[in-house]
């Protein structure tokens, strides 16, 4: 008898925990501009600031960009790149393989060292756009 309670108990405690961590979601989606044109091809990161949560990333197409992440502060990261040519993938080995060499096209601080930030709410979060600059 006891072990039954004990387990119902614990059976309860495992279904609060499970419906506690799933949370809110928060969907959001905007534009993102690179100098003031919609940026061709990239990702947005959002970062949640509560150390609990994860980052998600998310693809930016023609300048749109959705994703599906939990509430709260973020600090939004844009990064994008371009190819400036070719190197050799291992330096000084004569038969290494060609790579494309890329350099960030979005200043640091909308990426590295970003000063974006975005308060997500629960539910829909439409027109969140950002406004970057190469330089």
């Amino acid at each position: 008898m006891m072990n039954r309670r004990v387990w119902c108990f614990l059976a309860v405690l495992l279904v609060s925990f499970t419906v506690g961590c799933g949370g809110s979601k928060a969907t959001v989606s905007g534009t993102v501009t690179l100098d003031g044109a919609p940026l061709e091809k990239g990702q947005i990161q959002f970062i949640p600031t509560a150390p609990e949560s994860q980052l998600v990333v998310a693809e930016i197409v023609a300048g749109k960009y959705s994703a599906t992440t939990v509430p709260g502060e973020m600090k939004v990261q844009v990064l994008a790149t371009k190819v400036v040519g070719q190197r050799p993938a291992f330096a000084g080995d004569p038969n290494s393989q060609m790579i494309e060499d890329v350099v960030s096209i979005v200043a640091p601080q909308y990426n590295i060292n970003t000063t974006l930030k975005v308060d997500l709410k629960g539910g829909a979060n439409s027109d969140v756009n950002f406004s970057v600059t190469s330089k």
